[in-house]
């Protein structure tokens, strides 16, 4: 995660970002955190329980020109942010 929107040099953290990307067949969307394995807060961590530490959102979004998705999607087993 880019250091301008983690904060830092007096600047805090930005945490109104959403990601927009697409061009697939299917549609999801991530929550993002600079650690999504850590739970300690103060170094970078969330609490996927409160919706703390999240630092953007991801949505994909789907598309007519891409090629199908040919393989398991199911990999968000055990990712929080997914």
């Amino acid at each position: 995660m880019s250091a301008a929107l983690q904060g830092g040099n007096g600047q805090p953290p930005v945490d109104n970002v959403v990601v927009l990307t697409g061009d697939l067949h299917s549609s999801w969307a991530a929550d993002r955190t600079p650690d999504p394995n850590n739970a300690e807060l103060a170094s970078g961590g969330h609490n996927p329980a409160a919706g703390d530490g999240w630092r953007a959102v991801q949505c994909v979004g789907t598309s007519v020109s891409a090629p199908g998705v040919d393989s398991d999607t199911s990999g968000a087993a055990g990712r929080p942010e997914l």
